[in-house]
């Protein structure tokens, strides 16, 4: 070999170069950058794997979206029990012999319980009865009611439970005594009762009942008596009063606390009993009739405060039945005043016929 030749160069493939360079491509034809792509080691170039951080981002991603879906998946099974919990409240509940599969109103059978109706799947419907409320009401009037107002010149008696003071005389006194109501309505607000006179026979009170139904079937009335009796001695002190010459309102029937077995009699124009009442009459009530009217007169034990209520019986096209009859929710009561009170004031006409008020305790015409 000559100087000046240089030593031959060692030849090395351009795969082996490929293989030493890693990412550096050689300019020959024969490689194709696909082939090195494919060739390059894990974790490098376009194409390179999944490694452990991917895997495990993955996997993280994966658990995640289970998470959410079981969440889903509960909120949508609470949401189903809540709307079948809802619906189990408010749909109505039949009794228990109604849906029992061995009960006579299965759903086989073609029987219905009173006041009910089975339908092709054998469930039973209830059925509202015309009218819920009672077979008929009574509506009492009172004298001094406002459907009951004193009659002008008409006879009064009010009692108290103490003396009136002077000055609750003044203001009377400066009342007119045939007013009545107007003389009821100074004394109501002091204590004052509505009372009744002494007669021979007791105390006597004249009061108005009303009877009303609204059934779209007609009943009757048939008997009326009085019933769970009480009467105790009078508390009162003061009477005040009106004794009027006139006669006092004629009443249908009449009746006394003293003799509760002896029917209500009827009363004629003239005043005295003729006979039971329910013997000759009824009160038909329903179906449209014009409501049933009494002016009934009780008679009290003297000297006493007595208190009732009414046994009243009916008849109906099919049955018989009796119902307990009272003042609003309260019994009945009639008072008598006092045979000696402590304090009598009394309006009427002096010895020269003059109309005035006057102390019973000094005055010699009281009545």
């Amino acid at each position: 070999m000559s100087g000046s030749e240089k030593p031959p160069r060692r030849q090395v493939s351009q795969r082996a170069n490929v293989r030493s360079q890693g990412r550096n491509i050689m300019a020959g034809r024969d490689v194709r950058t696909t082939e090195i792509n494919n060739y390059l080691g894990p974790n490098s170039g376009p194409g390179r794997g999944v490694g452990r951080k991917g895997l495990a981002l993955f996997f993280a991603g994966v658990l995640v979206l289970g998470a959410v879906g079981f969440q889903v998946l509960r909120w949508e099974g609470g949401r189903h029990t809540a709307d079948t919990a809802d619906t189990a409240r408010t749909r109505p509940t039949a009794p228990a012999s109604a849906y029992s599969p061995d009960g006579p109103n299965s759903a086989d059978s073609s029987t219905a319980p009173a006041g009910g109706a089975t339908t092709p799947a054998g469930r039973v419907t209830t059925t509202p009865a015309a009218s819920a409320g009672p077979p008929f009401v009574a509506r009492s009037s009172f004298p001094g009611s406002a459907l009951d107002p004193i009659a002008a010149g008409s006879q009064w008696a009010f009692v108290l439970d103490h003396p009136l003071t002077p000055s609750q005389l003044a203001g009377l006194e400066r009342l007119d005594g045939l007013d009545g109501q107007a003389v009821w309505d100074y004394l109501r607000p002091l204590g004052a009762r509505i009372a009744s006179d002494n007669w021979a026979t007791g105390p006597r009170m004249t009061f108005k009942m009303l009877f009303l139904s609204d059934r779209s079937t007609s009943l009757s009335i048939q008997s009326m008596r009085p019933v769970h009796i009480a009467c105790t001695q009078s508390t009162a002190v003061t009477v005040v009063d009106f004794a009027s010459e006139g006669d006092d309102a004629v009443p249908t029937v009449a009746f006394s606390l003293l003799k509760p077995d002896v029917p209500l009699a009827e009363v004629n124009s003239a005043g005295e009993p003729t006979g039971p009442y329910f013997s000759g009459h009824q009160i038909d009530l329903g179906a449209g009739i014009t409501p049933g009217a009494l002016d009934v007169q009780a008679t009290g034990a003297p000297g006493k405060s007595c208190s009732w209520r009414f046994r009243v019986g009916f008849a109906t096209a099919s049955s018989q039945s009796t119902q307990l009859v009272d003042d609003g929710g309260e019994p009945f009561t009639i008072e008598a005043a006092p045979l000696h009170p402590a304090q009598h004031i009394q309006y009427g006409l002096d010895t020269t016929g003059r109309k005035r008020w006057a102390d019973c305790a000094t005055a010699a015409d009281c009545n």
